[in-house]
């Protein structure tokens, strides 16, 4: 519980990295706006809370098992199911995407935050396609992989951010995002993939 606590935390300081970074670079009034963003592609990852909540006591209890081929059953469907809806949530953010802002006052909208919008839906996206790698790894002895995978990140994150902010806006916050989004899942991923050969063998 401790190191899985420990997870989240520094999981939500990563993600929020761009935020700040955002508005040490290009101000205030953008740092705003793509937090809006950010928070309104968070709708993608409702039904992950629900499902990750429910699967955790079940994939604890298969790793003292051993019992990779259910965890196996229960990352594929999982991955499905997320997928999905994710999927079907961004058609319908995307199509109200623009009429959500006219909302806002004193908010001129601009066409390129649609781009924004979609890199970090796509990354949402990636990050349920992969759906319970996280929670896989928290509960058995790979936590300490996942911890350097992280770190990682975080490295690279800031590394992306400081060269693409610059030049290309908000849009290059959403692509750092979406690159570190994809590296840190396919690591786990592949890791998960080695273990289970292993154990296999």
């Amino acid at each position: 519980m401790l190191q899985s606590g420990l997870q989240t935390l520094a999981n939500g300081i990563l993600l929020r990295l761009d935020v700040l970074m955002v508005g040490l670079i290009l101000g205030p009034f953008e740092a705003g706006i793509y937090g809006i963003i950010l928070f309104m592609t968070s709708t993608l990852e409702i039904a992950s809370k629900a499902i990750s909540q429910i699967s955790a006591p079940i994939i604890s209890q298969k790793w003292t098992e051993g019992n990779l081929a259910e965890i196996g059953k229960i990352y594929s469907k999982s991955a499905v199911v997320l997928t999905v809806i994710s999927c079907l949530l961004f058609v319908l953010l995307y199509f109200n995407f623009p009429h959500i802002f006219k909302l806002m006052p004193k908010t001129e909208f601009r066409q390129d935050w649609i781009q924004v919008m979609t890199v970090l839906c796509l990354a949402r996206i990636v990050d349920l396609g992969f759906s319970l790698n996280g929670v896989i790894l928290t509960y058995s002895n790979l936590i300490r992989y996942n911890i350097g995978f992280l770190i990682f990140s975080g490295i690279l994150y800031f590394i992306l951010l400081v060269n693409l902010l610059p030049e290309m806006g908000m849009l290059g916050a959403s692509i750092s995002y979406f690159v570190v989004i994809l590296f840190f899942n396919l690591a786990k991923h592949i890791l998960i993939k080695i273990r289970w050969q292993t154990r296999s063998a």
